[in-house]
């Protein structure tokens, strides 16, 4: 019994110490119509929406913050 409820008490240490899954490598950036973007993949076509894989729309400030090779994580 004791180790269950050890067992419990770690789980949320454990889970928050968990990688995040919303980062990924910037492979590009591209900037359309005074919009930002950081693409996690080379040749992807921008469309009008945030998608974690494809493409993230930034703004202004971080777009300039992140090189390409760098790792980005949507807070």
């Amino acid at each position: 019994m004791k180790k269950v409820i050890y067992l419990l008490l770690l789980m949320p240490l454990l889970v928050g110490c968990a990688d995040k899954d919303d980062c990924f490598e910037i492979r590009e950036k591209a900037s359309q119509n005074g919009e930002y973007y950081f693409l996690d993949r080379s040749g992807v076509n921008l469309i009008s929406e945030n998608r974690l894989t494809g493409q993230v729309n930034v703004t202004l400030e971080v777009y300039n913050q992140y090189s390409v090779g760098e790792d980005y994580c949507i807070d």
